[in-house]
């Protein structure tokens, strides 16, 4: 926090101190700690609902009021964490959502996994020796970076293994 502040606190306006900025930066910090570890306790350790609500609900609680103490401190220099959350908030969300739009337009643009290795079988394949890897986040298709492989434009190799590094073809 100390190395990242300068550039903050310079393009700042309207505050004499750190301290508004601070106070509501951290209560709200605070909060969105608590939430998560709502999530944490009920979904990834399997918690009931009930004592997941008692125990963070206690504590959100408790920060629910340093957060309403802090709000007057908004207009004097509190706004800048809560406006640099935001956009920094919007800018994952949008990078999230582009992945994902990636993702199904890559899996549904990809060559099913058995289909290729039936053409393989099929076709007379020159092959270099060596051993190639080619990961994918779809077990079931095939990686993009193996079809130029087979188009003629990088050298095909002896053995090609899957995610879990069995070997899907083996010459």
């Amino acid at each position: 926090m100390c190395k990242g502040d300068p550039v903050p606190e310079a393009s700042r306006p309207g505050a004499e101190s750190p301290k508004d900025a601070y106070g509501v930066a951290v209560t709200a910090t605070m909060m969105v700690d608590t939430l998560l570890t709502f999530f944490v306790i009920r979904y990834g350790w399997g918690y009931p609902l009930w004592l997941c609500l008692a125990a963070t609900g206690f504590f959100m609680l408790i920060e629910g009021v340093f957060f309403a103490a802090a709000l007057h401190k908004v207009p004097e220099g509190g706004w800048f964490p809560l406006a640099l959350g935001a956009v920094l908030f919007t800018l994952m969300m949008s990078w999230r959502r582009g992945r994902e739009a990636l993702y199904e337009q890559l899996r549904s643009a990809s060559v099913p996994l058995e289909g290729f290795l039936r053409s393989l079988r099929t076709e007379r394949v020159v092959t270099v020796p060596g051993t190639a890897v080619f990961m994918t986040a779809t077990p079931e298709a095939t990686p993009h970076a193996l079809l130029p492989t087979q188009q003629g434009s990088v050298d095909r190799y002896y053995q090609v293994y899957s995610r879990d590094f069995t070997a899907v073809y083996s010459r």
